[in-house]
């Protein structure tokens, strides 16, 4: 993408006349993709309510007995959206941590490339003791609402 224009770069992608990748793995549109490919509203009408979706990079991720005990705790306090966390360790220094926006009163997500180099002394694993696992649940009547209103999400740049 080009970071000053914001369009896509690559004018083929996987040629010689673009970039390798659009998106880098695991980022991009995953809730646009979802709802064009049709998944979203074939899920609905199965009866289906929630979707767990995990980040390309998160190869352990599995719906397993812990995620059973998330699921529960999503369904129990009728959540829209759901991000795992976990606790962090000194080696996760790339990713997103949790911060809580005070004019929203909510928490949001900020990924380390959205921090400026000269603030990224406070990024650290002492002052931000959770860390994301890239792990989401959804819900799909939710996120099928939201996006007919327009999802429109920060744009978060990565050199590279």
């Amino acid at each position: 993408m080009n970071s000053v224009t914001w369009s896509i770069a690559a004018k083929k992608p996987l040629t010689e006349e673009g970039t390798d990748n659009w998106y880098p793995p695991g980022s991009g549109d995953v809730f646009e993709a979802f709802q064009k490919s049709g998944l979203l509203d074939k899920f609905l009408a199965e009866g289906k309510e929630y979707v767990f979706i995990s980040n390309v990079e998160n190869v352990g991720a599995i719906v397993g007995r812990n995620e059973f005990r998330v699921l529960n705790e999503v369904f129990s306090t009728n959540m829209d959206f759901y991000l795992e966390v976990t606790e962090r360790r000194a080696t996760d220094f790339r990713g997103g941590v949790l911060v809580h926006d005070q004019v929203a009163n909510r928490p949001y997500l900020v990924q380390l490339s959205q921090v400026p180099k000269n603030k990224r002394h406070y990024f650290s694993p002492k002052t931000f003791t959770y860390w994301n696992t890239n792990n989401i649940w959804v819900s799909m009547g939710s996120l099928k609402k939201v996006l007919a209103n327009g999802l429109r999400l920060p744009v978060s740049k990565n050199i590279k």
